[in-house]
């Protein structure tokens, strides 16, 4: 998960070009864990090629090439993304959710969860198991803080398109939520495809990690202090947060926040 994160924070404010360099390095790093990177590179291809060379000696097949699939995927969104902030282009809701489904980097983050496992295509690429693989990462956006000008976030494209405040975009993340949280255990608790031993318990160990991963991630971004710097045990208490506005001649402070618990 550091190496995700690292990519994902050099990437954050990155040129669409800058984002094409780190991304082509950290695939070549992927594909030739063993061949060590140029002194000069970015430090980034030495850290993701020495992360990868270790995690092969452990991980199944089927994970790794799920791995690097679902990163090669995720990397090429993050260029796009960085694309529009060069433009400063805000997408629509559904392009918003087609896109973040990717940037999230839930797949990659998911495809460590089976490293350890033999799961096959079928399994994985099962359509329940894929719609709640989709909802899992549908539960984990994050919008990334509108003050360092990413227009990349539910927030933003939803002020834009439903001619909202922040409040207003808030309250329908919420609703959003539920809806997908009530959908996810639906299909946990019902719906979950029968394929035989091993493998039944293996994807119940996936699946019960898919459902950790969402509530851990939750955690982590109170924790880490990426999100909330010094004040996410605060917010996760108070569940009210004051947003930073962005640095622009209108600009204005949107003040504190509230968080409906019922909507989450």
């Amino acid at each position: 998960m550091n190496m995700i994160i690292m990519f994902d924070e050099y990437t954050d404010m990155a040129t669409a070009d800058a984002a094409q360099v780190f991304a082509d390095i950290a695939m070549d790093a992927l594909r030739n864990p063993h061949v060590p990177r140029p002194k000069d590179e970015w430090i980034g291809g030495e850290v993701t090629r020495q992360y990868w060379e270790l995690a092969i000696k452990t991980a199944s097949p089927g994970s790794q090439k799920r791995f690097i699939a679902s990163f090669d995927a995720f990397s090429k969104e993050i260029v796009k993304q960085a694309a529009d902030r060069s433009r400063k282009h805000i997408r629509s809701i559904q392009e918003y959710i087609k896109a973040r489904r990717v940037t999230i980097g839930g797949k990659p983050a998911f495809a460590l969860i089976e490293l350890g496992m033999n799961l096959s295509d079928e399994a994985i690429n099962h359509p329940t198991i894929e719609e709640l693989s989709m909802l899992a990462i549908d539960m984990i956006w994050v919008a990334i803080a509108v003050s360092r000008g990413c227009r990349h976030n539910i927030i933003t494209v939803l002020m834009q398109e439903k001619k909202t405040d922040v409040q207003g975009a808030m309250d329908w993340v919420g609703e959003h939520h539920k809806k997908l949280e009530a959908r996810f255990m639906d299909i946990y608790e019902n719906e979950i495809p029968k394929f035989g031993e091993p493998v039944d318990s293996e994807l119940a160990q996936y699946v019960d990690g898919l459902a950790v991963w969402v509530r851990g991630n939750d955690q982590w971004n109170f924790e880490s202090g990426r999100y909330f710097g010094n004040k996410g045990q605060e917010i996760q208490k108070t569940r009210c947060a004051t947003l930073l506005p962005k640095a622009r001649a209108d600009d204005y402070d949107i003040g504190p926040q509230h968080v409906d618990d019922s909507k989450l």
